[in-house]
């Protein structure tokens, strides 16, 4: 039986080469293309917003007071015909919840415009309040966290109706270290209040760790029949591909550029 481990693999350009030419159109039973096209944007968007959270953090740390106020409790990303908005909200003693500092990240990851820290604090709005409750039930919702502090991406919503995904990730200050185990997904009810479903993306706080001269990540996984969004956005994180194996039939897949791609079942003849 295939453990859970995660193998590094330093493949020479041949030898990728040679995996790549394996690929073939079948997939294994119960993963329509449909199903990998909504991982792979789910990946994408996962990767844009918290790229754009990273980014205005770097941004902000340059303003004068921002590192040491206390009144921050965390970030709400807002898409816009500019980019990704990033308001930093927090409050002070019995105050409501406010957006304390903003800026904007391009889609390509680019500030746009001057970061801005509010004279006076703003009130946020009804959807905004919504949004930063669902993340911090998605926060409060994480068991066996993999690190000392954690990310959040909160997808946008369809509609007002519509509940709230919320992603935990773990964070790290390590460079070259990405974590794979200890994502969370989370989706939260309509009003920020209640959570309605979680699930984990691996049962072990497993880590890529780059190394010079590697051309791909290697790693098994057990609790899918395929790669998931959180290995798209991992390898988009990373700038590095990832083969990913899936132990329930037997495959490994292609995860680079945000595209999931079936490589062969494990002991076909390639």
């Amino acid at each position: 039986m295939l453990k859970q481990t995660l193998v590094f693999l330093v493949l020479a350009a041949g030898a990728v080469s040679d995996l790549n030419a394996q690929a073939i159109s079948e997939r294994p039973a119960g993963v329509p293309p449909a199903k990998l096209a909504v991982l792979e944007k789910t990946g994408e968007l996962i990767f844009a917003l918290d790229r754009a959270a990273s980014r205005a953090t770097d941004a902000m740390v340059k303003i004068r007071g921002f590192k040491r106020d206390r009144r921050l409790k965390g970030w709400i990303t807002e898409q816009s015909a500019d980019g990704v908005r990033v308001s930093f909200v927090g409050s002070k003693g019995g105050a409501p919840t406010s957006v304390l500092y903003r800026v904007t990240i391009s889609d390509d990851g680019d500030v746009v415009g001057v970061p801005e820290a509010m004279q006076d604090p703003i009130a946020l709005t009804d959807e905004q309040s919504l949004q930063f409750k669902a993340r911090t039930v998605g926060l409060e919702n994480v068991d066996a966290p993999c690190s000392k502090f954690y990310n959040t991406v909160v997808l946008p919503r369809t509609t007002s109706e519509a509940s709230w995904v919320v992603y935990a990730l773990p964070g790290t200050k390590k460079t070259g270290v990405f974590p794979v185990g200890g994502s969370f997904r989370f989706e939260v009810d309509a009003a920020g209040e209640s959570l309605i479903s979680s699930r984990s993306f691996a049962k072990s706080c497993i880590e890529l760790m780059g190394k010079a001269n590697l051309a791909a990540f290697t790693l098994t996984h057990l609790l899918d029949p395929n790669p998931t969004e959180i290995h798209v956005f991992i390898s988009l994180l990373s700038s590095t591909p990832i083969y990913v194996v899936t132990v329930e039939n037997k495959a490994m897949w292609r995860v680079e550029q945000g595209k999931i791609k079936f490589v062969q079942t494990l002991g076909d003849k390639g």
